[in-house]
């Protein structure tokens, strides 16, 4: 039994020993075996709508990259997972009649194909169908790439929008029916046209062009679609603040702000646009045609004929104003109302001074805004009289002599020249001078004089100033003959004398001395001492 035993077990070690041999067999035959060669990758392309299609052979599942090409252009990558379940895929919105290269790479490997180059198929009209992405303009949607394939008779502004295009009608496209043309590159050489009516609806009101005109009536130029015949806009206005109380364009009033809006009309119905709001301000422009001026030493008068180049319905409902203001005075002007007429106006401004420079002005009012005009840059009023001298003073400086001053006349000589005149005793003697400084020399001793003093501009002369004056006795004369006097009294006293004692005298002489004395003495008559003192 002991045997038996051994003999047992012997074959279980036996048994376990060959199941580890062959294990360990399996496993380095396992390690050591290469793996088979991975199968060659190939794939066909062919032409479908909208594009083209891949078709995998004797696929292997994996991922795979699509690299289309377009001749001359640009590439479009994609990842695929390609199985024997799902062995083609489809690639579109690729563009009509074009050459595309197409390459796959996958599993470590560039796979192969037995073309190069595929050219899609060309575009019907089928293809296209009208899209509403974009309001006001005109999309196309398709299947294929339409962005090499859209014409239009004039260049456009195009944009992608989904799978399509659109382009925008310009607004003289409006109202008319436009044609559309996809034309194919590459082979294909064929076109397809579309023609579209672009009704108003396709009008943006943000791209009418608006101008205000300024001048009575108000008007606004509007750029209409040309081929829009009864396409209209009916403008209604308001004030800043003002938005319910609206006006036509014919009630707004010059020198007003306004807002205007504009409503659009097809036909005189509304198609509920309206335009952007334009700023709308009526500035009148006037222009003031002067006449000669009236001058005189004391007034101006202005006259003129108004005239407007946009405004010329308002002219006789214009008012004015004028005023005339001393050449680099800062005193207030002088300010008159002028006589309106339907054609202008003139007024007269008084009070101004003689022979002086003057601007003068008019102000033109309409609703209470005001305009200036200088009708006339420098005035100069005629000359005037002059007022009398001032200051005036006359002594008598010798005995004879008469002296004569004077200051000029308050307002000036109102003229170009300034001359003084001197006068004495009502013109007997007169002198004229550049200044007031006078001398009347060998005047009549104890006489009164009267003397006169004026102003004069050369044409005009001031009313006299006048003062009385007398010249003084001649004491040179009253000392001759006060002398002569002596003399003669003395003399008178001598022959006294001598005839008391002449008896007496003669009776000492010799009585044959028949010679006699005579005294003789030079008095001058008394009616011409005083001539002779002179």
């Amino acid at each position: 039994m002991a045997v038996g035993l051994w003999i047992l077990l012997l074959w279980a070690g036996t048994l376990r020993l060959a199941e580890c041999q062959s294990t360990t067999a399996t496993e380095t035959s396992t390690a050591t075996e290469p793996s088979p060669a991975p199968t060659e990758c190939y794939f066909n392309v062919k032409p479908v709508r909208f594009g083209l299609s891949i078709e995998m052979i004797n696929v292997i599942t994996a991922d795979y990259t699509v690299h289309i090409t377009e001749e001359e252009g640009s590439t479009e990558s994609h990842t695929v997972h390609f199985s024997d379940q799902n062995s083609t895929r489809s690639f579109k919105d690729l563009k009509p009649c074009a050459k595309y290269d197409v390459s796959v790479t996958g599993n470590e490997r560039l796979c192969n194909s037995t073309v190069n180059v595929t050219e899609t198929d060309s575009m019907n009209a089928a293809d296209i169908s009208r899209g509403s992405c974009m309001p006001g303009w005109v999309c196309y949607q398709s299947g294929w790439d339409l962005s090499a394939s859209l014409s239009t008779p004039k260049k456009k502004a195009t944009k992608p929008c989904g799978n399509g295009i659109c382009f925008k009608p310009a607004l003289e496209d409006i109202c008319s029916e436009f044609t559309t043309t996809f034309e194919h590159v590459g082979s294909c050489g064929n076109s397809s046209d579309r023609r579209e009516d672009i009704t108003v609806d396709f009008l943006n009101p943000s791209e009418i062009r608006q101008k205000f005109i300024s001048g009575l009536p108000a008007q606004i130029d509007t750029v209409l679609p040309s081929k829009c015949v009864n396409l209209s806009v009916d403008y209604t206005c308001s004030e800043p603040n003002k938005a319910n109380e609206t006006k036509k364009l014919s009630e707004l009033k010059p020198f007003t702000d306004y807002t205007c809006t504009g409503l659009i009309k097809n036909n005189n119905n509304s198609l509920n646009k309206t335009t952007p709001p334009v700023p709308a301000l009526i500035s009148c422009h006037f222009r003031l045609n002067k006449q000669e001026p009236d001058v005189t030493n004391t007034s101006i008068r202005l006259s003129w004929e108004t005239f407007s180049p946009n405004c010329e319905s308002i002219v006789p409902d214009l008012s004015y104003e004028c005023s005339c203001q001393r050449s680099g005075s800062k005193d207030l002007p002088e300010k008159r109302e002028a006589d309106q007429r339907p054609d202008g106006g003139s007024c007269l401004v008084r009070g101004l001074s003689a022979f002086t420079d003057y601007s003068c002005n008019v102000s033109t009012s309409y609703m209470d805004e005001i305009r200036y005009w200088e009708l006339q840059p420098k005035l100069k009023t005629d000359r005037g009289t002059p007022g009398p001298v001032t200051d005036l003073k006359v002594t008598t400086v010798d005995h004879n002599v008469i002296k004569v001053t004077c200051k000029p006349p308050y307002g000036g000589f109102k003229g170009e020249k300034e001359i003084y005149i001197a006068r004495l005793s009502n013109g007997v003697k007169k002198q004229i001078k550049s200044s007031c400084e006078f001398e009347f020399r060998d005047l009549s001793y104890l006489t009164e004089y009267t003397v006169e003093v004026t102003a004069s501009n050369g044409v005009l002369e001031s009313q006299p100033r006048t003062d009385k004056r007398s010249t003084r006795y001649n004491d040179k004369a009253v000392a001759g003959f006060l002398v002569s006097f002596a003399i003669l009294a003395s003399a008178f006293v001598i022959y006294m004398v001598y005839s008391k004692c002449r008896p007496s005298c003669a009776e000492s002489h010799d009585a044959t001395d028949d010679k006699s004395t005579a005294i003789y003495l030079n008095v001058l008559p008394p009616g011409r001492r005083h001539f002779e003192a002179r």
